[in-house]
């Protein structure tokens, strides 16, 4: 397995994200969030090819909602 780095921006960005859902939301849309991340962070750390690959400097994405993707290069 590989090991998942997150940058500041990524921190700051997903606490936002977590911040908004409580505020907007129920805790029970932001635990879902971040079970969805947990889950594809599972995934790209088995495998990191599984999602697609996009045009920028072997960067790959993963849909998290409609809303929030999850960008990552190895």
């Amino acid at each position: 397995m590989i090991n998942i780095i997150w940058s500041d921006q990524a921190k700051q960005t997903y606490l936002e994200n977590i911040d908004y859902l409580l505020k907007e939301w129920t805790e029970k849309e932001a635990t879902k969030f971040m079970n969805v991340v947990d889950k594809n962070l599972f995934i790209i750390k088995k495998n990191p090819k599984t999602f697609a690959k996009i045009d920028y400097r072997d960067t790959r994405s993963a849909v998290i909602t409609s809303q929030i993707t999850l960008f990552y290069n190895r």
